[in-house]
């Protein structure tokens, strides 16, 4: 998880990489639940589906939600 630079006697780890992609990781899991939670009440009430505008608020919550989970996977493999 962290990368450590050697100079000498002297260790250095890379905090601010660190730090980035726990933020990144943050970021794509509050992706992955609020577009998760937005088609679940689009999805449970039905007569929201008859309407256009709700059909391409639904599509587009679920391409966020499986980008955000493509995000999870690539920040704990990284």
């Amino acid at each position: 998880m962290y990368t450590t630079y050697f100079a000498g006697n002297q260790s250095h780890i890379d905090y601010s990489r660190t730090a980035l992609r726990v933020t990144f990781g943050f970021i794509a899991l509050l992706a992955v639940l609020g577009n998760g939670l937005v088609c679940a009440v689009i999805l449970r009430c039905r007569k929201m589906l008859k309407n256009s505008y709700n059909l391409m608020i639904l599509s587009l919550a679920f391409t966020d939600m499986f980008t955000g989970k493509i995000h999870v996977i690539n920040t704990k493999l990284n």
